[in-house]
């Protein structure tokens, strides 16, 4: 068993809200021990839930004037 942190230091180390992390609790995406009213995380635990999250994939940005011309040709093609 590795090192628990606590609650508060995963949510830094997430850099993720109360609700967020208690919602990944509840999906079963995060492990958590509760130690009388106290939640603990095991470091291990961040390491793999983090390893588990999609990778970006930054999607191809269109120009200003592209859009304009895309946006005016899908209005004439339903009037």
């Amino acid at each position: 068993m590795s090192a628990l942190i606590t609650k508060k230091q995963a949510l830094e180390q997430l850099k993720i809200g109360k609700t967020k992390f208690h919602s990944e609790l509840n999906e079963g995406r995060l492990n958590a021990v509760k130690i009388g009213r106290r939640l603990y995380v095991e470091r291990a635990e961040i390491d793999r839930y983090i390893a588990s999250l999609p990778a970006y994939e930054p999607q191809p940005v269109m120009s200003l004037r592209a859009k304009r011309a895309t946006t005016r040709s899908d209005d004439k093609v339903g009037a």
